[in-house]
């Protein structure tokens, strides 16, 4: 009233500010707080209160100015604007899907240049370890399970849709890093923390699903996958372990285990090993992405003489073709999705 004299009364009332407060709801802190907020159109209130249109539209134009002008005398809130690691790598994870699944290439330019700049500013130059939080050109704070769950599994993903094995290389160095500084070697269980962090008190370990993936069943799919990549199998058996100690709760709550679950239906029904090998295979990889495979690793390597156990002895041909594999032990390859597709079924119902 001391800002808008005799407009204070029909302000007000347009815009349901009361002594009272319009926004309580059970927080004791907001008694008499408004939030300015129109419960009926301009014309319609005016009408109501037999004030005429025009009259009405000068007072609220009129006081608008004079409130905002009293409102940036006030300090405002603190702005949260600090880029986190794994919500980025999430994202980054959700672009591979939807090139893959769609075929548009601004989702995949965006996961190669996201990811790059995780890498560039999030990792530690000199030790490796990757950074929670970045902001004003500064990282900070150990990343957490999490972090490098959702970035190696980004980076898995990523190699899947550029066919760049540099991406694999670089899984595989966060995830060595994870097994030496979060793993619990009596239950092979990772902790939240890294083991460099010396202000925790209690290091704790997750493995519900909650608001996002649980970090140790992220991690644990991407150990089991790398360790079919580059044929590890004390990688295998890290991931084996987790799943036989979870296996009960899994089955009885798969709800709380999602991503557990996946992996356990994974380990049970087998994991397709698909290769797409030869001059040009980035076109042919695509078609194959586009296709539902769920429990898959798959590589279109896009540099030729690729020294990893799925590629070895696969010379790059032209056209194209799509090798389908299970331990190493490949199928006659194919030249066609549908015909991937035909022996995948094939090989399941056998």
């Amino acid at each position: 009233k001391t800002l808008l004299n005799d407009d204070a009364e029909v302000f007000n009332e347009f815009f349901d500010i009361s002594v009272a407060g319009n926004w309580f709801e059970g927080i004791p802190s907001a008694k008499g707080k408004n939030i300015l907020r129109t419960k009926t159109r301009l014309e319609i209130f005016a009408g109501e209160k037999n004030i005429p249109v025009e009259k009405l539209r000068n007072i609220i134009q009129k006081g608008k100015p004079i409130l905002l002008s009293e409102r940036n005398r006030r300090i405002r809130p603190a702005l949260d604007d600090k880029i986190i690691l794994g919500w980025n790598a999430l994202m980054n994870t959700a672009c591979s899907k939807a090139f893959a699944a769609t075929g548009e290439e601004q989702y995949r330019q965006l996961a190669i240049v996201n990811m790059k700049f995780l890498l560039e500013h999030f990792q530690n130059a000199k030790d490796k370890f990757l950074y929670h939080t970045w902001k004003n050109n500064e990282p900070k704070n150990f990343g957490f399970l999490d972090d490098y769950a959702f970035v190696v599994q980004a980076l898995l993903n990523l190699q899947e849709i550029t066919g760049d094995v540099d991406w694999l290389f670089k899984a595989r160095e966060l995830t060595e890093y994870v097994i030496e500084n979060f793993m619990d070697r009596e239950t092979s269980f990772l902790f939240f923390t890294d083991k460099r962090q010396k202000d925790v008190i209690l290091r704790k370990k997750e493995i519900y699903d909650g608001a996002t993936p649980s970090g140790n069943a992220t991690m644990a799919y991407n150990v089991y996958h790398l360790s079919i990549i580059f044929n590890f199998p004390e990688w295998k058996i890290i991931a084996e372990n987790m799943i036989t100690s979870l296996a009960r709760v899994i089955t009885q709550y798969p709800t709380s285990f999602g991503v557990w679950s996946m992996l356990f239906m994974e380990m049970v029904c087998g994991t397709e090993e698909i290769a797409v090998v030869g001059k040009n295979n980035s076109s042919l990889g695509e078609q194959v992405l586009a296709q539902y495979i769920p429990h898959k690793v798959f590589m279109a390597p896009s540099k030729p003489n690729v020294e990893l156990p799925l590629l070895v002895g696969k010379t790059p041909t032209n056209p194209p073709l799509i090798y389908l594999c299970r331990a190493y032990s490949c199928l006659n390859p194919v030249t066609e999705a549908s015909q991937l597709l035909e022996l995948i079924n094939k090989a399941n119902k056998n």
